[in-house]
Order: structure tokens, then sequence, then C-alpha cells
């Protein structure tokens, strides 16, 4: 027995060693950042976000380095915080006073950078982007285990077209948290990528319209290089032609060889001069074998500058800048027309409303389409400017209405005889719509030629 007892022992040391050897190694996170500039936090998808958004984008991490490593994060908070205003750039520090066997150390940093060109006024492009840094090192032999760079550019879908978009967010907060699985994944993969992208959806308005009227049916509209179909019986389709742009006259000259050039000439001060030009935009629509048209009027304004110049001689003369357009309006008083053949079948005037407290009643946000994404909407990362909404008034045969324009014009009301009967939802072409009261063909018609203006235009710079 005593002959056994050292192999035995031997045999035991052999097989503690191998465990140890076997053993998983213990993180230790020294750095786990996330920082943003602080100069506009309007523009800063992470300051949307509540605290179990923050905790989700902290498990993507946890959930990419199990899946590279098969070893567990401690459970840790991300360090979330702006940059001074004086820096545009975190430090990433990396050094280690002390290492241990047995340990990995990480340093991880997400930097959420919004001074970017091309920030948050376009739809399918670079909103902005995050700059994440991740080392991973080994504490036994002081070896770097990963040491990465990686920037993501994220990419703002166009929003639904029946939503009024928030300019201000770079991206719905919901899809910037779900594209973290990614991003972490990226990020800790053995591979050295040092630029991806990623589309996020945009951020909507969230406004819930509710009506108190039964509905009676739903429409459906469906648009292709035939036209506009309506594919909720009764069927039919519109086929529209570019609108026609036509000159009807000038409304008045204001400058010229007037008084203005008479105090530029004698102060040096410039003045401006200003055209108005009156116009009739002709939108048509074929019809099987006719064709409607909605008739127009509206105005464009064109100024330029007018300065004093001093010539080699001493002397001064007037020089004037090109014209260039600054306006754009419809007039409330024309009476604009929708045609058929030679039947005058709908008469209406057009007006503009600029309505500046709508802003400040939006106080949710989601993408667009699923209401689990529906979150709270400070007041900072409202629209700072009103699209101004429409309102048109008239006739149809014997019977007054009105279209009524809401949610950026992407919802269109439209009331027969103070009644409203439907709505029609899209923008700049239906793509649904619902019915409270019946409506003849013919209505329905002239309600999705009403639907499908160019107002965006016709109110462009006003």
């Amino acid at each position: 027995m005593r002959k056994l007892l050292p192999v035995i022992i031997v045999i035991i040391l052999l097989f503690l060693s191998l465990i140890s050897h076997g053993q998983q190694p213990v993180i230790e996170i020294k750095s786990f950042e996330y920082s943003w500039s602080g100069r506009n936090d309007a523009m800063n998808v992470i300051v949307a976000l509540d605290d179990s958004s923050k905790k989700r984008i902290e498990s993507s991490f946890a959930k990419a380095f199990k899946n590279r490593w098969n070893v567990a994060l401690p459970a840790v908070s991300f360090s979330f915080k702006p940059l001074s205003a004086f820096s545009n750039q975190p430090r990433f520090k990396t050094q280690l006073k002390e290492k241990e066997p047995g340990k990995w150390y990480l340093f991880l940093q997400v930097f959420e950078n919004a001074n970017i060109p091309n920030t948050v006024l376009e739809d399918d492009a670079i909103s902005t982007s995050l700059e994440l840094r991740c080392k991973l090192v080994n504490g036994a032999n002081d070896s770097v285990i990963t040491d990465k760079t990686l920037t993501v550019n994220i990419i703002r879908r166009a929003p639904p077209k029946d939503q009024v978009p928030l300019r201000r967010l770079p991206a719905c907060p919901d899809s910037f948290v779900q594209g973290f699985d990614s991003i972490a994944t990226w990020l800790f993969e053995p591979e050295q990528v040092s630029k991806k992208s990623l589309k996020f959806k945009s951020a909507c308005v969230f406004q819930e319209v509710l009506y108190s009227d039964t509905i009676r049916t739903r429409l459906a509209f469906k648009r292709n290089i035939m036209g506009i179909h309506q594919l909720t019986l009764p069927t039919f389709t519109l086929q529209p032609s570019s609108p026609l742009y036509v000159k009807t006259g000038m409304k008045r000259n204001v400058g010229g060889r007037s008084l203005g050039g008479v105090v530029t000439a004698l102060t040096g001060l410039s003045t401006g001069k200003t055209k108005y030009y009156k116009y009739k935009a002709d939108c048509s629509f074929k019809d099987n074998d006719s064709t409607w048209h909605c008739l127009i009027d509206y105005t464009e304004e064109v100024s330029a500058e007018r300065i004093r110049v001093k010539e080699y001689d001493g002397s001064h003369s007037l020089q004037s800048s090109d014209y260039q357009l600054s306006a754009r309006y419809t007039d409330p008083h024309s009476l604009n027309v929708i045609t058929l053949e030679a039947d005058t079948l709908a008469t209406f005037r057009m007006t503009n409303i600029n309505d500046v407290a709508t802003l400040t009643s939006y106080d949710k946000l989601w993408d667009g389409s699923d209401s689990t994404t529906i979150a709270h909407l400070l007041p900072k990362w409202n629209n700072k400017v009103a699209e101004k909404e429409v309102v048109l008034s008239g006739k149809i045969g014997n019977d007054t209405f009105t279209m009524k324009t809401c949610k950026g014009k992407r919802i269109k009301e439209f009331y027969i005889n103070d009644r409203l009967v439907t709505t029609i939802n899209g923008r700049p072409g239906p793509i649904s719509g619902l019915v409270f009261h019946p409506v003849s063909v013919r209505q329905l018609k002239i309600f999705t030629i009403l639907s499908s203006l160019p107002y965006a235009y016709l109110c462009e710079f006003n």
C-alpha cells in the first residue's frame, strides 16, 4: 500500500493540474462605455432610450461575447454619458497596471457620432454613425486576444407614406436597439472588418386618429406604371400624367427702377426687388376613354438683390443678382376646378394652414407600423417646422364639400355637407382609406384625384 501511495498522489496532482488548465478564464471588465456628442442630444438615439432598452443593448454584447468565446460576461452596466463640450472623440485607455493569470481584461467603447455630413434630413441615407473599439487582453501572458475598431454607418429608411417622420432622430429607438445584436456580433467576430452599414427604421410620430362613425368600407389602393388602382368594389383605375405648369401672366413687379434703386444708389445699402408670376397647374388623370383635369392657380415669387458697385474711375453703378425662387403658394381667392371632358364637376378654393401648435401636441413615437414600438416622445425630438396643412372647400354638383389634411398631409378627410364621409391615407398618392357614409363612384374618383395632387410643390418655400 505504501508503494502505491506516491503513485496515487501523482495521479491526483496530475488530475488537478488538468482541471486547472481547463478552467474558463474570469472576465474582468476594465471599461464599458457608451458616449455621444452632448452638443445636440436631440440627434442622438441613445438619449431617447429608457433603462430597459439600454439593458437590451448590454445583453446584445454579453450574448455575442458568449457565442464567440463561450465565456460569460459578468453583470455590468454601460457607463452612459455625453462627451464634454470641449471634446470631439472619447479617449480609449487600455493600459493595465496589474494582471493576473486566469483573467481576461475587457475594454469596450461605443461612441455615437451624430456630427457627420448628410445628417438627419434625408431618407435612405446615412443619418449617424457608431464608432466601436474593443480590446481583450490575457492576463496570463499579456497577449492580446482581440483588438478591433469598427465603424457602423446608420442608414435611416424612408418612413411609411402615411406617417410623419421625426427628422431630429436618426432612427426609431426600438429598431436601433434591435440592431445591436448584429453590431455586437460584428465587433467580436474573428474577421477584421472595420466598416459596416445597417438600415434602421425611421422614428415617426404616433398619433391615433379616432373616428366616432362606424366604418362601412376599407379602401385599398395600388399604384404602378398603369396608374392608381382602387381595389375595393367598385374598382376603378385612374392613370395620372405629369402635371403641366403654364405661366398665365405677371401679377406685379416690385423693384426695378424704383425707390429701392434710389436708396441703394444714394446710401450703398442693398435693397431687394421681387417679381410675382401667376401660373396654372393642370393635373390630368385618364379614366378609360375620358380624361379628368384638375386646374389650380398658384403664384411664384422670385427675388433678387440690388447692390452699389464702385467703378475704376471712382463712379458708382447699380448691379443686380439673378432672380431666385423665394416662394410658391396658391391663391385662397382663386376658384379651382375639376373637369371631365367639357363638364365641370367640382369647384373649390385652397387654403394653407401653418399650425405650429401641432408640434407640441406630439407626445409619442413609433416605427410607423408596429404598435409594440410606441414610446414616449420628448419635446426636443419633435420637428422644428410644421408642414402646412391644406383645406379645400367648394362644391361637387349640388353638394358642398371640404377636404382637410392632417399628419403632414398624409391623411385627407373628406366632408360632404359638413359630414365626414371618407378618409384617404398616403403621400404623395393614396394607399388606403375608410368610408363612413355612402359615396358615389364619381365622388370617390374626385377624392382620389384630390388626394394625389402635388401639394408640396404648390406650397414650396412658403
